[in-house]
């Protein structure tokens, strides 16, 4: 009889094993844009841009450049990205810099001490990546930019 427990709660240990990372790796549901010169914070739902934007994958930032100097344009944007994990919630924020000179914009993500790094770590820690400016990725980037541009009409 005690054999059968034991398979039970080995068998129940597994499941769950095997269920939380998918349940960890939520989709993202909407973004979220603050800052700079909008008048309004943004909702973003564009499906592409919710893939590429998502922190388990992170395919928003060239994480094999090294840091890059703080920029120096004017804008900075605060993205906050929403996941519905038992309810719909912010999960993970960034900041994005576009380069004001037409090349490549920046990403930030918050350092130890600052506000949302606890949150973000929680979720996937970037070894030595947070509390530094990182190229945005093309694709992602491109993306981001029509959001802001839709928003000067």
């Amino acid at each position: 009889m005690k054999r059968s427990s034991y398979r039970l709660v080995l068998l129940a240990c597994l499941s769950l094993t095997v269920a939380l990372p998918a349940y960890g790796k939520a989709p993202l549901e909407k973004i979220i844009i603050s800052g700079s010169k909008l008048a309004h914070p943004v909702e973003v739902k564009d499906p592409e841009l919710l893939k590429l934007s998502n922190p388990w994958f992170g395919k928003f930032a060239d994480w094999s450049s090294p840091p890059q100097a703080a920029p120096s344009g004017p804008s900075v944007y605060n993205l906050t990205l929403y996941a519905h994990l038992d309810e719909l919630k912010a999960i993970y924020h960034f900041r994005y810099a576009p380069n004001p000179t037409g090349g490549p914009g920046q990403v930030y993500l918050p350092g130890e001490g600052e506000e949302w790094y606890r949150q973000n770590s929680s979720i996937i820690l970037r070894d030595k990546q947070e509390g530094r400016w990182h190229p945005a990725l093309p694709d992602w980037e491109s993306r981001i930019k029509k959001v802001l541009e839709s928003q000067k009409k």
